[in-house]
């Protein structure tokens, strides 16, 4: 192998890495300063939250409802800067629910949008 290879392969490993890392980071800011707020907007307490794993997309699945019901969606593959989260959360009538959050963030450039199914108006 030539060293040409040999750069290629570490330059993807490193990336690799940290991609993981910055989804870590991406989850911890989402939740800690645009999710928390949003909820406290609508009046929701967060109990807890789940990343969901690579093949779920939680409540989004409705969205993508075909004539074979729900399997397209979930067999449909993310876009690697898409994290998706389950977040339980109590309403002022203390009914506990779950909704989905669909963090989408860039590279370089932090945290472009947070969709949330079903909307939490």
């Amino acid at each position: 192998m030539g060293p040409a290879i040999i750069f290629i392969f570490i330059l993807l490993y490193t990336l690799a890495i940290y991609r993981v890392f910055l989804r870590k980071k991406m989850i911890r800011i989402a939740v800690d300063e645009y999710i928390d707020f949003d909820l406290e907007q609508h009046k929701f307490e967060l109990i807890s939250y789940a990343v969901l794993p690579s093949w779920s997309i939680g409540n989004f699945a409705k969205q993508h409802r075909s004539v074979f019901g729900y399997m397209f969606a979930i067999t449909k593959p993310h876009y690697p800067f898409h994290t998706y989260l389950n977040l339980e959360v109590k309403n002022k009538f203390n009914e506990i629910r779950i909704i989905t959050a669909k963090v989408s963030y860039g590279l370089f450039d932090g945290i472009n949008d947070i969709q949330y199914e079903p909307s939490l108006s």
